[in-house]
């Protein structure tokens, strides 16, 4: 995706990205072949595709549908910061026993469950509005170190629909700390308003 944004100057660099890539490429075959278990995600992405199943694919839907029940039950307002794990146990499905029931494994839903409605619609509001300024700032100026940054907190946002990213606190901070950059560099960006 970044290579497509960034063609014009990837052509300037292409014996750097040739050399970068043949060494991810070394680094996976050499992983692979010291340690036979850093080949087990592929074989797990085998056996989603031929249907076998996987038991965390399976304990997440549970605890899911237990959470989509905890937000009907408190709607709109929730069950208050911090409850989750409190409320989890009347909710959970006996098939559920891989997870410590303590987070949804779903941010936004965990947002939809703890602080009602409201949360997960400020949530996805936000999101937009980032979008939309990534948008704006890289019709302005095509920073590739910008864009990074972005596709970076995008891509934690995206996992943190599988998971509670947004609820440990070292991924907070060096998120905090990205989010800062990105905002002022976004800013710098846009246009200047006359006086």
């Amino acid at each position: 995706f970044m290579l497509f944004l960034l063609r014009d100057r990837a052509r300037d660099h292409m014996r750097c990205l040739s050399a970068v890539a043949a060494a991810g490429a070394a680094a996976a075959f050499f992983s692979i072949w010291l340690k036979p278990s850093a080949f087990a995600p592929v074989e797990r992405i085998v056996r989603l595709a031929e249907g076998a199943g996987d038991l965390s694919v399976f304990s997440r839907l549970r605890l899911w549908e237990s959470t989509l029940a905890m937000v009907r039950d408190h709607f709109p307002f929730g069950m208050g910061f911090g409850a989750f794990s409190l409320y989890y146990p009347a909710y959970r499905q006996p098939q559920e026993i891989y997870s410590g029931g303590f987070m949804a494994h779903s941010d936004p839903l965990q947002f939809a469950a703890e602080a009602g409605i409201a949360a997960p619609i400020l949530f996805y509001t936000f999101l937009i509005l980032a979008a939309l300024r990534m948008i704006k700032a890289w019709r302005v100026k095509r920073d590739p170190l910008t864009l990074s940054v972005f596709c970076g907190l995008a891509a934690m946002i995206a996992h943190a629909h599988v998971d509670f990213n947004l609820y440990i606190t070292p991924i907070l901070v060096v998120s905090g700390l990205m989010l800062g950059w990105w905002l002022r560099e976004t800013e710098t960006a846009s246009p200047e308003k006359p006086d």
